[in-house]
């Protein structure tokens, strides 16, 4: 945690994982729960996930090649950093504690960058180490893909290019994409029922956990 002008506290915390981790939905439930919990005490800023906020713009990565593709995860990277940094400008004058949430953090674009050759081409063209994205957070929160019966339900993101089997591929790769980090919680799906939705929504109450463990520091 770090301090502003005023004496107040702010952190970071990036939400990650697989691809139906529950990210966003668990971004919107830490949001309200604080709102609700902490008012008058902490303010909670949420920095949107840059790669579906571009593809909001009607980008089709299918149709890009090789070059416009490590370009595209280039200016992921340096949207990521300035979409952060917006919010940090504001928490370093404000009078309240700060929470920053962001969907994903910019050590992502690396899962969906060709090689580790290209990745760290965009490292030196962004001017950024991958010790420096690390340190740019406090925590840590990994996800876990859905479970198959959630992942179907939720099939409507256009977003999402992956069946299940692909998807839990590339859930593996974000726990050692972000191992580094001395903050690293992790949170797996759970079952404790017959019911898929409700184990769902016990795995949002895990990530509020953590939360407020997160706010209670003193």
């Amino acid at each position: 945690m770090r301090k502003n002008q005023f004496g107040r506290i702010w952190c970071k915390i990036v939400l990650t994982g697989g691809p139906c981790a529950g990210k966003t939905t668990a971004q919107k439930m830490i949001v309200d729960q604080i709102k609700a919990e902490y008012a008058g005490k902490w303010r909670v800023f949420t920095v949107a996930e840059a790669a579906t906020f571009l593809y909001q713009g009607r980008i089709q990565r299918s149709t890009m090649d090789d070059a416009r593709i490590q370009q595209w995860q280039e200016d992921i990277l340096r949207t990521i950093i300035q979409l952060e940094n917006v919010y940090e400008h504001i928490a370093e004058t404000e009078v309240f504690n700060t929470l920053i949430i962001c969907d994903r953090g910019g050590l992502d674009p690396k899962i969906f960058t060709a090689s580790d050759n290209h990745w760290n081409a965009i490292l030196q063209k962004v001017g950024i180490t991958e010790d420096n994205i690390l340190n740019r957070y406090d925590w840590v929160i990994l996800l876990s893909s859905a479970p198959r019966e959630i992942y179907e339900q939720a099939g409507n993101n256009e977003c999402r290019r992956e069946n299940h089997e692909e998807a839990l591929r590339i859930d593996a790769k974000y726990g050692d994409l972000w191992k580094g980090h001395k903050q690293l919680l992790k949170v797996r799906n759970r079952k404790f029922t017959n019911d898929p939705q409700n184990d769902w929504t016990i795995k949002f109450d895990d990530v509020f956990d953590i939360i407020q463990t997160i706010l209670d520091v003193k």
